[in-house]
């Protein structure tokens, strides 16, 4: 169901042609295999930075903000070390995580602690906005 979602997202997050998404990105655990797949992990070369992008048009978020008030565990930590092997000049870019959900969930994702910036976002802004910010 939220993959109209993921795509509306998708174009949102790419329309100016500054950021390098990636759908579903395979984070690796220890021993090789997949331990998280976030639905969108950018890089934003205008900010010069990392987002890991998650969507979900659910009323009930209760497991995606687990997800995201562990986020260091959950995503940032081994997704910073599997970038720097592959591009060390990220290494240094800061993360954020972006996370587009129902208006009326938003408010559950904006002071959620941590060092890692959240950025909610409202899916009705994306997919429902007759005019972006652009």
């Amino acid at each position: 169901m939220d993959y109209i979602y993921e795509v509306a997202v998708m174009h949102f997050l790419t329309r100016m042609g500054d950021t390098f998404l990636c759908p579903q990105y395979p984070i690796k655990g220890e021993k090789g295999s997949v331990w998280s797949a976030p639905d969108f992990v950018a890089l934003n070369f205008t900010e010069k930075a990392i987002w890991i992008i998650e969507v979900s048009s659910a009323s009930d978020v209760g497991s995606l903000k687990k997800k995201v008030a562990d986020r260091d565990k959950q995503w940032i930590l081994r997704l910073k070390d599997q970038l720097a092997r592959i591009e060390p000049t990220v290494q240094n870019w800061p993360i954020v995580v972006k996370v587009f959900v129902r208006d009326a969930n938003k408010s559950k994702f904006e002071n959620l602690s941590g060092e890692t910036k959240v950025l909610p976002q409202s899916l009705e802004s994306v997919m429902c906005n007759w005019k972006w910010e652009w």
